[in-house]
This record gives structure tokens, C-alpha cells and sequence, in this order.
């Protein structure tokens, strides 16, 4: 307290703390703090009595824009980076803001559907991503991000998400591992749908192809990521590798492959930055392009909107039974839940 008003009511003193690694120049807190709205106090790695030369070592063992944040402390983005328009402050979210009712998450979340994505890997990161769909936008809801797991360990985190989420398929990279994750998720698994993970297709061009429409993707605002959307807990080995835990942390890093003059030669990325993240989140942008399964869910209407107040799902569902689905689709509905068909 630092003294009282003429009312006899006290005042306080009021602080705010906010202790973070350097990241990209656009970052929220650098950007508050060149504006003034905030003091920053820099700290360096010589002011930890514990820092040794082993940990420097390791540091500098970093590349591009992880190595002068993490060692030198700058707020710099990667030099050719691939999707330069990510905004990491207006393209994440968490989880509960995607919920029907933040009030009563047992309402679920407001996807039209889901579907999951895959990047195998062992000594690189193995990624798993689950994605919600709402009209073009897809979210990334819940990611599982480890190195040095085996094929069976993946098929049980997978599973976990599988149950969780009510997937409608999953495009992955490595036709070997689809065979077995199709075993373990369908006939052993007690399921007899058909197979759940799809390889996606590659060819000439199509690594480019599929950086190319990410970043349309993301230009349009249409891929959004969950700040809280890692599941399975943080990667040990990604740590004491210093690797990034998350695809959220890998994409300000994922650059276009140089050429001998040094300039982004932009054909492909560059062997040595981390991405495997970000190729989960190509098959993902890949996968959904031309799928549509909203029809094959129950029409939901928001909470206290006109449309759940008069119930409208059921409307929809008596009118499905008597005409096909090419006769009567959904945009007969408006906004407000009101039938115009």
C-alpha cells in the first residue's frame, strides 16, 4: 500500500511482469516496447553465474534467426523466410475461444469437422496435428511434437486423438508407417472404417506447390494455430537439443534454401532448418483443399441464437430425409438460422 485517499481507501501499487526469449521483430512485446508502453530490461547469458562455455557452445551451434535471439538477444525475423506473412499476434488462439460456450465447454467446440495430419520422423521431430475446420478457416487444435518415438508409441498418442476429436481422416508422408497405422487404427484397433491415414501425393513441383498455397492460405487468414494446442507435454530431447517443441516455433524459422551468392533461392527450403512442423501443416493446407464434411455432422446452431431457440437442427434433419442432398444444402439457411429453402 502505498498511502490512502480521502476516503480512507488505500492505494496499491500495481506491476506486470513479462520474462520471454527474443522472437520475430513483429512480436506484440517488441513491438510495445519500442512504442514505450512498457520498460524493457535487457538481461545477457554472462549475467547467469551458472552459464558455462559448454552452454555457449551449444548455442552457437544455432542457425539464422534462433541464433541471434537465442544467443546475441536480437528481435529479428528469418532472412527469406517462406511464409512471410504469419502474424503470430492475429493468427493464434487458444482452445476455449473456439468453444460453442466458453461457459460450458461440455458444449464442444464449433467445428464443422476435423481431420489430423502427420510428418513421421525419429531423430527429426515426429509432428501429429488435429485440425478444425470452420467454413475456410482451419485451426490447429492439438499438436504432438517428439523425437526418438517408435511407430507404436505414435500409434497410441494417435489414438488418444483420434477418440478425442472424431476424425475424418489424416494425411501423412510415409507409406511404409500408413500400413501400420492403418492396422493399429482400424481392424486391431476394434474399427472398421475405411483406412483413416491418406499419403499425399507427391511429384515435380509439388514441395513448392505446397509452400505456395500455405502462404496464400495464410495471407487470407484462413490457418490459425492454438497457443495451447500441444499435447503429450513439451519434447525432452527437443529441449536438450534446444530444437523448437512446437510447429507455433518453427515457422518464423522455416527459409527458403540459399544459393551460392547467398540469396533465397526460393525452389526449396533449407535442409538445415527445422520443419518438420511446418510439412505436417503443408499435407494438412493439402488435404483439406476440396473436402467438405460438415453435411456428415449434426447442424449445430450457437448457443442462444435464434436458430438452437427454434430449433432448426431439427428442421433440417426432417427436411434431409425427404430430399436428396443435392436439393437442399445448407446455405438455405442464413446466418441467423432462419430456413429460406
Amino acid at each position: 500500500v502505498l498511502g490512502y485517499d480521502d476516503n480512507g481507501d488505500p492505494y496499491h501499487w500495481h506491476q506486470m511482469i513479462a520474462d520471454c526469449n527474443p522472437s520475430h521483430a513483429g512480436h506484440w512485446l517488441n513491438k510495445r516496447a519500442k512504442l514505450g508502453k512498457m520498460r524493457r530490461i535487457k538481461a545477457r547469458h554472462e549475467d547467469n553465474p551458472i552459464f558455462t562455455a559448454q552452454d555457449k557452445f551449444a548455442l552457437e551451434q544455432l542457425s539464422g534467426a534462433r541464433k541471434a535471439r537465442l544467443l546475441f538477444g536480437l528481435w529479428v525475423s528469418e532472412e527469406g523466410q517462406i511464409w512471410e506473412p504469419w502474424d503470430e499476434e492475429s493468427m493464434t488462439c487458444n482452445r476455449e475461444d473456439l468453444l460453442w460456450d466458453p461457459k460450458d465447454p461440455s458444449q464442444g467446440y464449433r467445428f464443422d469437422w476435423c481431420f489430423g495430419s502427420m510428418d513421421f520422423g525419429f531423430v527429426h521431430a515426429g509432428v501429429f496435428q488435429v485440425w478444425g475446420v470452420i467454413g475456410e478457416a482451419m485451426y490447429l487444435v492439438a499438436e504432438v511434437y517428439k523425437r526418438e518415438k517408435n511407430i507404436e508409441w505414435w500409434a497410441g498418442a494417435i489414438e488418444r486423438q483420434l477418440d478425442k476429436w472424431d476424425l475424418e481422416g489424416i494425411a501423412a508422408d510415409s507409406e511404409d508407417s500408413i500400413d501400420y497405422l492403418n492396422d493399429k487404427l482400424g481392424p486391431m484397433g476394434g474399427r472398421d472404417e475405411d483406412p483413416l491415414v491418406i499419403g499425399i501425393k507427391k511429384g515435380p513441383g509439388s514441395r513448392k506447390a505446397g509452400f505456395i498455397q500455405v502462404h496464400d492460405n495464410i495471407t487470407l487468414r484462413r490457418i490459425v494455430i492454438c497457443n495451447d494446442a500441444l499435447e503429450e507435454g513439451p519434447c525432452e530431447v527437443s529441449i536438450r537439443k534446444n530444437k523448437p517443441l512446437s510447429t507455433l516455433e518453427e515457422i518464423p524459422s522455416f527459409r527458403w534454401r540459399k544459393a551460392k551468392d547467398g540469396q533465397a533461392e526460393k525452389e526449396d527450403s533449407d535442409p538445415m532448418c527445422d520443419d518438420d512442423g511446418c510439412f505436417s501443416l503443408i499435407y494438412a493446407d493439402r488435404y483439406r483443399w476440396g473436402k467438405d464434411f460438415t453435411d456428415d455432422r449434426e447442424l449445430r446452431y450457437a448457443p442462444g441464437s435464434l436458430g438452437e431457440v427454434l430449433d432448426h437442427a431439427e428442421t433440417w434433419d426432417a427436411e434431409n430425409d425427404e430430399y436428396d442432398d443435392d436439393e437442399l444444402v445448407s446455405d438455405e439457411f442464413d446466418e441467423w438460422g432462419n430456413y429460406n429453402g
